[in-house]
């Protein structure tokens, strides 16, 4: 499990979170922070903004040959 926490800003990772293959097992919880993240696959973008108080589990939806690079965690 890949946690971030921290005051409103956005960050950016020192080392890439970075998944190949099936993303159905990647899921993004907001719980009581509200925030998105950057990520790519074939294209840059950031995900919707979660939260708060959101403690949904969210799934990635990306195809199983896709990467997924999480860049940057932005909380507000």
């Amino acid at each position: 499990m890949q946690c971030f926490a921290g005051a409103a800003g956005t960050y950016t990772l020192p080392t890439k979170f970075e998944h190949y293959g099936d993303t159905t097992n990647l899921r993004l919880q907001a719980a009581e922070k509200q925030g998105r993240v950057y990520s790519i696959s074939t294209t840059y973008y950031w995900s919707t903004t979660r939260g708060p108080s959101d403690y949904t589990w969210y799934p990635f939806d990306l195809g199983y040959d896709q990467v997924l690079r999480i860049h940057r965690v932005q909380l507000y």
